[in-house]
């Protein structure tokens, strides 16, 4: 009787011990991923000038066209140069909101939206991050972190 005691703790504290070993793994797990998510929060929120907002007029003016387009999400964009990498974001907090976020190495304009409600930007030389959120809300920096 006294071997079948001492089996039933033994099974018991290694049954405890499994079950810290995979509570400490998991929680390594979440950490790891909730750093990895504050890192490509800390990648895709830029901060900078803004573009000049100009009219479809003004970039007709161009000597070169908007012909590079493509289609991220529901939202097109287009940019007469250069490479561009996008991603969705959503705020953090109460009333989260979901963007899409395009960073343009050397655009020199671009245009983004989606239906009949496009903005255009000139951006000259500098990189440009362009954030298109909710109800065709579309803002834009002179600042990138892509630089493929």
């Amino acid at each position: 009787m006294a071997s079948s005691s001492l089996t039933a703790r033994v099974c018991a504290a290694g049954g405890w011990i499994a079950l810290g070993v995979a509570v400490l793994l998991t929680a390594g797990y979440v950490r790891q991923d909730l750093r990895a998510l504050a890192d490509d929060r800390a990648y895709w929120t830029v901060t900078g000038p803004p573009c000049r907002q100009v009219t479809a007029a003004d970039i007709a003016r161009l000597s070169r066209k908007l012909a590079q387009t493509f289609t991220f999400e529901h939202r097109q964009f287009w940019r007469i140069s250069g490479a561009a990498s996008c991603s969705g974001l959503t705020t953090t907090g109460a009333g989260a909101k979901h963007y899409d976020v395009c960073q343009f190495n050397a655009p020199r304009a671009l245009a983004a939206g989606e239906g009949a409600h496009i903005v255009f930007y000139d951006v000259g030389d500098s990189p440009a991050t362009v954030r298109a959120g909710p109800q065709s809300q579309v803002t834009c920096v002179l600042s990138a972190r892509f630089h493929p």
